[in-house]
Formats: structure tokens, sequence, C-alpha cells
């Protein structure tokens, strides 16, 4: 078997100009793949302390508790739900990795964040168990 990098292919001898453009097309994936993770970091921190990221999370919960109407299917609203907490996940660990005074402030407001809205959540489960005993 041919090593990656030797300048055979097959049974057909693979040019220096081959080569060459090979190593450069490494390269540049390469880089390409570096950006794409900054550019994921970038949108992790960003999107992190959304204040809209809240208000649906929030709206979503009341709809799982049968408070609001259901837009979707239930599968659906616990598919959102989760998706919108994996960003919070993701820009936690994000936060956690990093070793800048300002990703630390970043921790510290985005677990407030999160904190907060569970305890919004546990108030609409309240309400939700509320109007349940009502109605009965």
């Amino acid at each position: 078997m041919v090593k990656a990098g030797s300048t055979k292919q097959g049974v057909h001898a693979r040019t220096s100009v081959d080569q060459a453009r090979k190593s450069e097309r490494a390269r540049e994936l390469k880089k390409h793949k570096k950006e794409r993770a900054n550019i994921r970091v970038a949108i992790a921190k960003t999107g992190s302390t959304n204040t809209d990221n809240i208000e649906k999370l929030l709206d979503l919960e009341r709809q799982l508790c049968g408070l609001d109407e259901p837009k979707f299917h239930v599968n659906v609203l616990l598919a959102k739900q989760k998706n919108l907490l994996s960003n919070f996940d993701k820009a936690r660990a994000l936060f956690k990795k990093s070793s800048k005074p300002d990703d630390k402030a970043s921790l510290d407001r985005l677990n407030v964040t999160v904190k907060d809205y569970y305890a919004k959540c546990a108030a609409i489960r309240r309400e939700a168990d509320v109007s349940e005993v009502g109605m009965s």
C-alpha cells in the first residue's frame, strides 16, 4: 500500500505540481477548520445570554405545562427546549475552559441567568398545578 504523502497514487506517478497542490489544499482545510471553530465560539458567546432565548424557553415551558395553547406537538416542544438548553450548556463549557477574566464574569452572569430561568420554570409548574387543582 502506498503512503498518503508518497509520489505514487495507485499506479500513476504524481507530479511535483500535484504534490504541491495537495499540500496547499491540506493547509487550506486546516485553516478553514480553525476559522469555523472560532466562529462557533463567537456564536456561543454572543447567544448565551440572549434574553430572547430565555423568553422562548419560558414560553415553551408554559406550553408544556398546559398554561398556554401548544403551537406544536409535545415532542417538538421538548426538542426545541432541549436545543435551546444545549446552547447554554455549550456556552457554559466554553466559558469554563477559558482563562480570561471577561469570560469568568460571563460565566457568572450565565449561571445567574440559568438559575433565574429554573426558578421561573418552578413558578410556572406551581401555577399549572394550582390551575389543575382549581379545575377539578
